[in-house]
């Protein structure tokens, strides 16, 4: 059965909004990506975390808080 004029052109109406929604939000999404892949703030956040970790190697393994000691 074929639907009423309205209906196909309200079906129209919410396919094309879907479509044009699905566009921005793929645009949204590229443009994150550009942003995340060339700024350097993994690279910052990499040499920090290097930092701490080289810095908890130079400490002394055993446990000195004296609540800890049982």
């Amino acid at each position: 059965m074929v639907g009423t004029a309205k209906e196909q052109q309200d079906g129209s109406k919410w396919f094309i909004g879907a479509l044009v929604v699905a566009i921005l939000f793929t645009a949204l999404l590229m443009k994150a990506d550009t942003y995340l892949s060339t700024s350097d703030s993994e690279k910052v956040l990499g040499r920090e975390i290097l930092r701490l970790r080289t810095a908890q190697t130079t400490l002394d393994s055993r446990v000195s808080d004296p609540r800890q000691i049982n």
